[in-house]
């Protein structure tokens, strides 16, 4: 009975080690002289289970280390804004800017003369009929609607941080690029990017308004109506550009003004494209040309653009 029992518990011992035997290692069976070979290839393998709960903690570490990097390349919108710019010098704004002043201190025209004085007395005493050259009282009117043309072009793609672009667009219906020149020479980098989340009231209802800008269209169409120059022009246009030139020779109100609304017409041409490329994605090439055509028509142009432009993405669209 003792011996049935030791045999018993020597075949037992012989099983668990063929059971747990290791590559490579060749187990040996005791119960017989020399032991008993059993190959590798013979031994019974661990479970596949067993292997991968092994196997698992490595492979969360493998990929939580790549999630990470991952969120290491792809910077978050907080540090994009913790690293943007808030002022940038823009020398083609900066340029003009300066020109318009030398402009307006050396060109034609006495600096405070009466006569200038007068001119904007009549004004404001008549202003349909102020008794001066038609196509300067045109150009004078069209001063008002210039500093809204480039509201609607430059407030869009403003940024938060910087030089605030409201306060200068107001003083530009006085003083117009005047005004307005030193906020387009340093603010922040204009947007790439337009985020509907970030669209202020003024500029979802006011300036990016289809409303707003038809009205514009009208304006700019009815001012030469309204002042007379259509009628002087097809009674006599020789003696009605005439008359605006020799007022803009001795005129200093006249001449800057003038320069004014010439330099105010090209600043509306190089917002616009930037300002297209917010609302749809078109080349460069394309959005260039567009600005540069509006050229072609002063003070409408820039108005039928801002009339026929995209709207700006919704939240809906960016969804």
């Amino acid at each position: 009975m003792k011996l049935l029992l030791t045999k018993i518990l020597l075949l037992g011992n012989a099983g668990l080690a063929v059971a747990f035997v290791q590559p490579n290692q060749q187990a040996f069976v005791p119960g017989k002289e020399g032991g008993i070979k059993a190959d590798n290839d013979q031994s019974l393998s661990l479970p596949k289970s067993t292997l991968m709960d092994q196997q698992r903690p490595a492979i969360r570490t493998q990929i939580a280390a790549m999630s990470q990097k991952k969120l290491s390349m792809s910077p978050s919108s907080q540090s994009t804004d913790e690293t943007e710019k808030s002022w940038a010098f823009n020398p083609l704004f900066a340029s003009l800017w300066v020109g318009f002043f030398a402009f307006a201190a050396l060109g034609p025209g006495e600096l405070f003369a009466p006569s200038d004085t007068e001119l904007i007395n009549n004004y404001i005493a008549d202003p349909s009929n102020p008794g001066f050259s038609q196509v300067f009282q045109a150009i004078f009117n069209y001063l008002g609607v210039m500093p809204m043309v480039i509201a609607c072009l430059a407030i869009p793609q403003g940024s938060k941080k910087g030089l605030p672009a409201l306060p200068f667009i107001a003083a530009s219906f006085g003083l117009g690029y005047g005004a307005i020149g030193p906020y387009l020479s340093f603010r922040a980098p204009p947007k790439t990017y337009f985020d509907p989340s970030e669209a202020s009231w003024f500029t979802r209802n006011i300036v990016d308004s289809k409303i707003l800008g038809w009205g514009l269209v009208a304006a700019v169409v009815s001012l030469p109506f309204v002042v007379g120059l259509v009628d002087a022009v097809a009674q006599d246009s020789t003696s009605t550009i005439k008359e605006y030139l020799d007022l803009f020779a001795t005129s200093k109100l006249c001449s800057a003004s003038s320069m004014d609304a010439v330099i105010l017409n090209i600043v509306a041409a190089v917002l616009i494209p930037q300002d297209l490329k917010l609302r749809t994605n078109v080349e460069d090439s394309k959005a260039k040309a567009i600005a540069a055509s509006t050229l072609l028509f002063p003070f409408l142009g820039a108005a039928l653009y801002c009339a026929l432009r995209p709207s700006l993405p919704s939240f809906d669209e960016e969804n």
